[in-house]
């Protein structure tokens, strides 16, 4: 279930849910067992397994415990591919649509019905003596997709990665997204980053109106912060993933690509491309000839495009360097020049 409270933004939980193993060469069913099958006979009202793991026995899976249809593309291939498609760009599943306030697939004609022959693995959910046993997709489903996102998470913390969401809904409490295109997330409002660049960058006041004007629809890059599989809930935010973007981007030696946005008496003033972040040129690290303060007034104009290295970050202000890119000293000091050197260090912009 989401929750609508204010989510952590950047912390984690650090346990990790094993899923169930594949259990094999066992005939009793137990409830919670993940158990490979092959649908005998299926219509919109359920289906009835063979139990390949469990010695053949027959156990029937009810329209409500159908699979998440993304799950199922993926596993069907072409012949259903365009239509699981378009299901897929609606949430899919019930744990899903119950949390964004969406009507759930399952109960209507949307709900997937699994053909005669395809194979796949459910999880027991019930096991009474002398019936046959209860089946889930959809909740092996979420079990592996929580997996998944617990993945990323990782990815997210350890190695800076960042991944692609689409906003699809949004509640008083943030905005409900789908991750990769399997799964659903949430991000509470706090987490949404700040629009604009530099200075100008700006936090809003987010309504339902503004939502829909500006966020709806749209895809953002967002880290996944937090991860329950307890609640069934996956926390991403935004501003963490500008963050890590940052931490990727900003470092010693990377060349980086801006425009000039002021010129000023330490030198010369540019916002970045790849980060939302200004970065001092100082006249000292211009070129290797002696640079005149006159003489960076003229050579620099406003919104002209610089190429340079990133010094080593400090606290509060970040350092570039363009003499290491000029073959003879003075390159830097013509405008001409320059942008052939630029051109030329292209392929080793960062970001």
């Amino acid at each position: 279930m989401i929750s609508r409270s204010r989510a952590p933004c950047v912390h984690a939980s650090a346990a990790v849910q094993q899923l169930p193993k594949l259990q094999q060469g066992r005939h009793a069913p137990v409830a919670n067992d993940i158990a490979y099958g092959v649908v005998q006979f299926s219509n919109p009202q359920g289906a009835r397994i063979e139990l390949l793991s469990h010695g053949g026995i027959t156990g029937y899976m009810p329209r409500d415990y159908n699979p998440n249809a993304s799950f199922v593309r993926m596993d069907m291939g072409s012949q259903r591919e365009q239509q699981q498609q378009h299901r897929n760009s609606r949430v899919l599943s019930r744990w899903q649509h119950t949390q964004a306030g969406m009507r759930d697939p399952r109960d209507s004609e949307d709900a997937v019905v699994l053909p005669r022959g395809h194979s796949r693995a459910f999880k027991i959910v019930a096991a009474p003596p002398g019936r046959p046993p209860l089946l889930s997709a959809v909740d092996y489903d979420k079990a592996i997709i929580l997996k998944r996102m617990h993945q990323l998470m990782e990815m997210s913390q350890q190695d800076h990665q960042t991944f692609t969401a689409r906003v699809i809904g949004y509640n008083p409490g943030g905005l409900i997204l789908t991750l990769l295109g399997y799964g659903q997330a949430f991000m509470p409002l706090s987490c949404i980053a700040l629009r604009g660049k530099g200075r100008a960058a700006m936090k809003m006041q987010w309504t339902s109106e503004s939502i829909e004007r500006h966020l709806l629809g749209q895809a953002m890059e967002v880290a996944v912060t937090a991860v329950s599989f307890e609640k069934e809930t996956v926390v991403v935010s935004e501003r963490a993933a500008r963050e890590l973007h940052a931490k990727r981007v900003l470092v010693a030696g990377h060349m980086l690509e801006g425009t000039v946005k002021a010129v000023v008496r330490r030198g010369v003033v540019v916002q970045l491309t790849a980060v939302s972040h200004e970065a001092l040129l100082p006249s000292e690290r211009i070129s290797q000839q002696i640079v005149p303060e006159p003489h960076v007034q003229g050579s620099f104009t406003p919104g002209e495009r610089i190429v340079s290295l990133l010094l080593k970050p400090e606290e509060r202000q970040l350092r570039l360097s363009t003499l290491e890119l000029e073959q003879q000293p003075g390159d830097m000091l013509s405008s001409e020049l320059r942008a052939k050197r630029f051109q030329a260090m292209e392929r080793y912009v960062v970001g």
